[in-house]
């Protein structure tokens, strides 16, 4: 092969390597959610959730063992039996999770399943 084959098929490889990796991102890195509304919502974290959602499982147990470490309640609100609480908080899309305080502040919310650590950092602040 000539020069000029192996530097296209270098410039080639580094295009594609290029999209592949700009394709598995936006797999791997959830669209932020725009902020939910909090009224009416219980203290502690609350995880919106859907019978038809495949990641809500595990976003709910992350959310159960975060808040049995930390002592605070947890509460699921699913699509299909409370739809008018997920519409009022302005929930688009499931899993979401987020961190109520007593003030009726959200403390964060994550969205797809959340990292263990990030939760257990909102939970103490």
């Amino acid at each position: 092969m000539d020069e000029l084959t192996v530097r296209l098929i270098v410039v080639a490889g580094i295009g594609l390597g290029a999209y592949v990796v700009g394709r598995l991102a936006r797999r791997l890195v959830p669209v932020p959610h725009p902020p939910i509304d909090p009224e009416g919502l219980p203290v502690g974290i609350v995880v919106f959730t859907s019978t038809t959602c495949t990641k809500c499982k595990e976003a709910l147990a992350i959310a159960g063992a975060a808040a049995a470490r930390a002592d605070a309640p947890i509460r699921e609100v699913t699509f299909e039996l409370e739809p008018q609480l997920q519409t009022r908080a302005g929930v688009e899309s499931v899993p979401l999770t987020a961190v109520i305080a007593a003030d009726q502040s959200v403390v964060a919310q994550f969205t797809g399943v959340p990292r263990p650590a990030r939760l257990d950092r909102a939970l103490r602040r």
